[in-house]
């Protein structure tokens, strides 16, 4: 083996395993980084982000809820743009059962949960869209 080779993979390995690592998370953030986030009181986080949409204070409060519970993450440290779907913190399974269960979503529409983007802001601009056609 010439000793340009082994240069190469000492160089390459980790650049490949890295890019690898990146791409699987692109998107996520891990439960250290959304914990140590300042966190928001609820009136501060409606506020900033769903003042404006029309969706109810009370479906934003109970999705932070759900969210909160099912992830262990501190309802004032949830962001929009979190990607809760795309974590392994839990079962994503029973999280959505666990909102289809809090706002009456039948069983048939479940699986329209899981090809959302998955961030909250998806999910609770879905539930507001099905608690408006119920």
């Amino acid at each position: 083996m010439s000793w340009w080779f082994a240069v190469y993979m000492i160089i390459a390995t980790p650049v490949i395993w890295w890019q690898l690592w990146r791409d699987n998370f692109d998107g996520m953030r891990t439960e250290y980084e959304i914990k140590k986030r300042p966190k928001l009181e609820f009136d501060e986080f409606y506020a900033r982000f769903y003042s404006e949409s029309g969706i109810l204070q009370s479906t934003v409060a109970s999705m932070l809820a759900i969210t909160s519970e099912q992830f262990g993450i501190p309802t004032g440290c949830i962001r929009p743009d979190d990607n809760f779907l795309q974590t392994d913190l839990a079962d994503t399974m029973w999280y959505i059962v666990e909102i289809s269960e809090a706002f009456g979503i039948p069983k048939a529409r479940q699986d329209e949960l899981e090809v959302l983007d998955g961030t909250f802001d998806n999910i609770v601009h879905y539930i507001d869209r099905e608690l408006a056609t119920a």
